[in-house]
């Protein structure tokens, strides 16, 4: 390893300082809610409980989204995005016992979506087959009897998996997609405890990102073959990092991070700290109260994004259901902004956030077994900022507007 291994002492007690922006007066609308997306199916008959709606990603090029479902139903779902709301497809594979990640395939990134699950299988499937069956299973690695937590494909076809913590280590398993009989290798020292995160750099395919329960962030050379010196770089954030990824265009790219502290950390390339933010929880703003963190990600200026945002952008959550947009700001990096407030779509803990990458509308998934879809154009209604403060849900017109028009394809929860 070229870096020893910083402890950094994470602390909790500062303030995660955040300005309400001028768009944070003002409330997103939720345009159309399916209550139970999983009515239309056989599956839903047997299950006692609605499953959460743990895994929301869009293809790209088109207005599909693919939806994982938690136990009981521990499947893959997709769904169609229109202007009218949300149309059921068909289902794809289901894992034996939990999904843990969903991520598309960037080779093929309009048709092929990869998973991963407790039941220690990483899968593929290809939207153009008929009965939505895997079309790749990876093989060669614990013959299923290692729970993979994590995982991510890079635009060069290497698919990387991390396992759950067994005996003294955890293991991140590589894979060529084109050979998916055998691993090009598994590593077994990179982390010692639960593997929660991998991420390719998007522009340089060769690193992977890596977080976990042990709290080290790691970037490793994939195309390194001795282990030891492929993990280029290695900080022990101190807690256990449940998110992270990478922010920024080469060659000023920078790495995000966030752990089950509900606390969010910014680092350099190198993973030198850039910034320790404190828990996520702890703000001296009025109008927005985070209980926990959904995720992070960096919105492109060069797509399409929601409400033309751009930079790295963090989705939180509260107890009610509700939910909130954080940008960073780019001229003052200890400060964030509350862009946007999201109300009344759901009832539970968000657990899932994507935007459909045709329409541009962002879908939110939830412990309430609710898949929302919100308006992402408009600037909403105008609220005071003591009105944030409240809980609230849609309009009653827009609400009567979802029970005339789509009763067809509203699918009400079984009580």
């Amino acid at each position: 390893m070229d870096d020893e291994e910083a402890f950094l002492q994470p602390t909790p007690n500062t303030n995660f300082r955040i300005e309400a922006s001028k768009s944070s007066r003002q409330t997103s609308v939720s345009l159309f809610t399916l209550d139970n997306p999983l009515a239309w199916t056989s599956q839903q008959l047997e299950l006692a409980t609605v499953p959460y709606v743990n895994h929301l990603v869009a293809m790209n090029g088109s207005s599909t989204i693919v939806a994982g479902f938690s136990s009981p139903s521990d499947s893959l779902r997709l769904f169609n995005v229109t202007e009218e709301g949300l149309v059921p497809q068909r289902a794809l594979h289901t894992h034996q016992d939990g999904i843990s990640a969903i991520k598309v395939d960037p080779q093929d990134s309009e048709n092929i979506v990869w998973s991963c699950g407790s039941d220690g299988q990483v899968l593929a499937a290809d939207l153009r087959v008929a009965n939505g069956g895997t079309v790749c299973s990876l093989q060669g690695a614990f013959n299923k009897t290692r729970p993979f937590l994590s995982m991510d494909i890079s635009k060069d076809g290497t698919v990387a998996a991390g396992t759950e913590e067994g005996g003294e280590d955890a293991s991140i398993v590589y894979w060529d997609k084109r050979n998916p009989s055998k691993p090009i290798s598994i590593h077994t020292s990179t982390h010692s405890q639960d593997i929660n995160l991998l991420s390719f750099n998007p522009t340089a395919p060769r690193l992977l990102l890596s977080g976990a329960a042990d709290g080290l962030l790691s970037i490793t050379d994939v195309l390194e073959p001795d282990e030891d010196e492929a993990v280029r770089h290695v900080r022990n954030w101190g807690c256990s990092i449940s998110k992270a990824g990478w922010a920024g265009e080469a060659p000023k790219q920078t790495i995000w991070s966030t752990s089950d502290m509900e606390t969010m950390a910014t680092w350099s390339e190198e993973l030198d700290l850039v910034k320790e933010y404190g828990d996520v929880r702890n703000t001296s703003a009025s109008s927005w109260k985070t209980d926990y963190i959904i995720g992070a990600e960096w919105m492109d200026s060069n797509v399409s994004t929601p409400w033309g945002v751009s930079g790295v952008a963090v989705w939180c959550g509260n107890n009610q259901g509700d939910l909130a947009l954080l940008l960073q700001n780019e001229k003052d990096l200890t400060e964030w902004h509350l862009e946007r407030v999201l109300q009344g779509g759901h009832s539970e803990i968000v657990r899932s956030v994507c935007v459909d990458s045709r329409g541009g509308y962002l879908l939110t998934g939830a412990e309430d077994g609710k898949i929302v879809m919100w308006d992402t154009k408009s600037s909403g209604i105008d609220r005071s900022s003591e009105d944030m403060e409240m809980a609230s849900s849609s309009p009653p017109e827009l609400r009567r507007k979802r029970s005339d028009e789509f009763d067809s394809k509203v699918l009400k929860r079984r009580r």
